[in-house]
């Protein structure tokens, strides 16, 4: 049986860093083991903006989005074990 403790996921969520600087959002993973990982961004309104999967480890993913505006956007993590949403701020002012 596989099974996966509240302890886990919040040791894991803990190791799991999103932030944004200058049209990118940098995830940053340190997993203890390769998964699966469905990234996907969201404006205030809830429109989904980009989806985004890769199998992630302990590895940094940066998403270029130099189109997008700068303001407050929704950012989803998404295992087969947990999930996680936080906001960032994008700054895409280069000045």
């Amino acid at each position: 049986e596989n099974t996966v403790s509240i302890n886990d996921i919040q040791q894991e969520l803990s190791k799991t860093h999103i932030y944004a600087s200058q049209g990118s959002v940098f995830v940053k993973f340190d997993l203890k083991q390769r998964q699966d990982v469905h990234i996907t961004v969201f404006d205030l309104l809830g429109k989904q903006l980009v989806n985004y999967n890769q199998d992630a480890y302990n590895e940094l993913i940066t998403l270029s989005l130099p189109t997008m505006v700068s303001g407050v956007y929704v950012v989803k993590l998404e295992t087969q074990q947990w999930e996680s949403v936080e906001k960032v701020k994008l700054n895409n002012n280069w000045f």
